[in-house]
Parts: structure tokens; sequence; C-alpha cells
């Protein structure tokens, strides 16, 4: 968001997307069943999201402390770039708790890795307007 405003950080941007091939990996395991793109997503979840991440927060401070702390120019990347790293190793530590001391083995969505959302009824069959369905269905982030 700050490229838009500072053209002469656009290039920021780049390393911040590196992270996608993380969202890649994870999206080839599902949609085509590939095996080895789960060793992919692995090892891009460790490489990128728990590794590189954390390196750019370190460069962020250094590329933007000059704007002082309580700048929207400092606080823009560098403390959503914080949120996002906290995340990461908020799943990760979610994750692992679950593998390691033996959490939920059926493969459904935990706290961690889903959301509870609710589904609308269509509310055609009723003659009324949508209506919010009482079940939660857990949705893999």
């Amino acid at each position: 968001c700050l490229a838009a405003f500072r053209l002469e950080v656009t290039y920021l941007t780049k390393l911040c997307m590196i992270v996608e091939l993380n969202t890649l990996c994870l999206t080839l395991k599902k949609v085509f069943k590939i095996g080895v793109m789960n060793t992919g997503h692995l090892a891009t979840w460790l490489t990128l999201r728990l590794m590189w991440y954390p390196y750019l927060q370190v460069f962020f401070n250094g590329e933007f402390g000059h704007y002082g702390f309580l700048s929207f120019d400092y606080m823009q990347p560098c403390a959503s770039l914080f949120i996002l790293n906290l995340l990461n190793w908020w799943w990760t530590y979610s994750l692992g708790k679950n593998f390691i001391g033996g959490g939920k083995k059926s493969g459904a969505p935990t706290e961690a890795t889903g959301l509870l959302v609710e589904l609308p009824k269509s509310g055609l069959e009723s003659g009324k307007g949508a209506q919010v369905d009482s079940r939660r269905m857990p949705i893999a982030i």
C-alpha cells in the first residue's frame, strides 16, 4: 500500500510477494493432488514464512526507521509485516502443537488452519429471503 504513495519503495513489494510461492505450492497440492507439493509447501513455509519474512522485518526497520517509529510511513509497512510474522509463528505453533501433542488427527480444520462460517439458506423454497443456517461449516485456509 505504501508503494502507491512512494514510488521509490515499489521494489519492496517484490520482496514481500516472494512468499506467494508458498501459496502456489499449497494450491497445487490441493487442486491437482500432487504429492511433492506437500513437501514444497512445507519447505517454502519454513524458508519463506519463518525465515524470509522475519529477515524482511529487520530490513524494513532499516529502510523506514528514518521516518520515525510513529509515522505512517514507518507503521504501515513495518507494523503490518510484524502482524504477518506473528500470525505465521502462531499458525506454526498451533499446527506443531496438534501434530506433536496429539491434537486432532481427523484432518478436520483446527483453530490454526480454518474458520467456521455460517452457511446461508437460499430461502427460495419457503418464499422468504435468505436466512442464516444454524449449521457451521469449517473452511480450510
